[in-house]
């Protein structure tokens, strides 16, 4: 993957996964991915906000590989 971050709960790492347009949950107890997240663009820079609970995933959209979106994933398990 390009970036990852850590979930607060210490039991998971959010991926991305440009070549795919993707991002990966893993599962760090089980070593398995947990669930596969489209996104529109190629997603590069992973952050995660604790007072949403939501993991922004800064996405390519242009040809040049400049940062032209913002992907957010609810990470709360809440859905």
């Amino acid at each position: 993957g390009e970036d990852w971050v850590a979930l607060p709960d210490g039991q998971g790492i959010v991926v991305s996964i440009p070549a795919q347009r993707m991002l990966a949950l893993v599962d760090t107890q089980r070593h398995t991915i947990s669930a596969e997240i489209r996104v529109p663009g190629t997603p590069v820079r992973l952050a995660y906000h604790a007072v949403r609970k939501e993991v922004w995933a800064g996405v390519n959209v242009f040809e040049n590989g400049e940062v032209g979106g913002l992907a957010i994933v609810d990470a709360s398990g809440s859905g």
